[in-house]
């Protein structure tokens, strides 16, 4: 597995049950946003709802954030080609990243919504949680057993409480179902059970929009993955994700979101660009063994060489692109 550092790229497709309608092109971004719809519901549960993030301002956090650093380092030692290139990440909105390592996940999402806050009022910021427990991939890695399995539940129950009444968006466990066979088979049943009950926690906020982790493109079977995500509780939650730590194309990744979708009751999607401007690639290897094809059961990392950054952030009706 890879997590990105830097910038995620996120596209909200908005699919129809029938999965037959084209996307739009997203708009340029010196295109005035749509104005917000008063009556969205923020949670977008129904797949009939409207898009919850549409017309929003995403938060942009020119402070702690990587590439924010970098450019200020940049900026101050008079490197003005760096920090010019460096601004184009920064100055895009970026999902943060809160996980198992985080001790107090309570106080430190409380910390960074209100700091969001302060900053930049009435920007919406996202969360990318990442909590579940994954170090290993093998038939007899059992992720720390029910012990964890119970960690895991306070945790997640400290970190929704954290959330508050603040707007906010959160892209639940990325890998959490696409490493589910890496785990041994007794122990896959739990992981879902954690997922669905971290979902249940986050349908009680209005404030959040929730997409579960599902996956990519070139990874699982996508009736796999609806499987997976049904057991997730998909149902209570606004989608799901793809490409979140994966690199392949949007085209495919749409593709993709559709089969699933159509088989989850037609639920929304969002798909991660982030590095994937020179599509999957070929590369460096991979965190864990791998299946027959392009395929593979724990993720492959391509070479830094095939990286490169996608879309900007925009919105329209029919899909909307923001990077977190």
């Amino acid at each position: 597995m890879r997590f990105p550092v830097l910038v995620t790229l996120l596209i909200a497709l908005v699919v129809s049950p029938s999965a037959t309608a084209q996307a739009e092109l997203p708009q340029l971004p010196s295109t005035p946003a749509a104005p917000p719809q008063a009556a969205a519901n923020p949670q977008g549960v129904s797949p009939s709802d409207p898009n919850p993030l549409l017309g929003l301002n995403f938060y942009v956090d020119r402070v702690e954030q990587p590439a924010a650093r970098w450019h200020n380092r940049f900026v101050h030692s008079a490197e003005t080609g760096r920090a010019a290139l460096m601004n184009k990440i920064a100055s895009q909105p970026i999902f943060r990243w809160i996980g198992k390592s985080d001790g107090n996940p309570e106080r430190n999402t409380r910390v960074f919504l209100q700091r969001a806050a302060e900053r930049a009022p009435g920007t919406v910021p996202g969360i990318t949680v990442l909590a579940h427990h994954g170090e290993k991939c093998s038939k007899g890695y059992t992720a720390g057993g029910r012990r964890l399995d119970a960690r895991y539940r306070r945790w997640m129950s400290r970190f929704v409480q954290g959330l508050g009444n603040h707007r906010v968006i959160v892209a639940l466990e990325p890998d959490g179902l696409g490493t589910l066979k890496c785990l041994h088979r007794s122990r896959r049943a739990s992981r879902l059970r954690n997922i669905n009950y971290a979902t249940q926690l986050l349908a009680r906020k209005p404030n959040v929009t929730t997409y579960i982790e599902g996956g990519a493109s070139d990874w699982r079977p996508a009736r796999e993955v609806a499987r997976y995500l049904r057991s997730a509780g998909v149902h209570r939650v606004r989608g799901f994700s793809l490409n979140i730590t994966h690199f392949d194309t949007n085209a495919n990744n749409v593709r993709y979101g559709r089969q699933v979708s159509r088989m989850v009751g037609g639920k929304h999607f969002v798909v991660n660009t982030d590095e994937n401007g020179a599509g999957s690639g070929t590369g460096a290897g991979s965190a864990a063994p791998r299946t027959s094809g392009r395929r593979s059961t724990c993720g492959a990392t391509p070479s830094a060489r095939r990286w490169a950054l996608r879309r900007r952030p925009s919105t329209t009706r029919s899909l909307m692109a923001t990077c977190g």
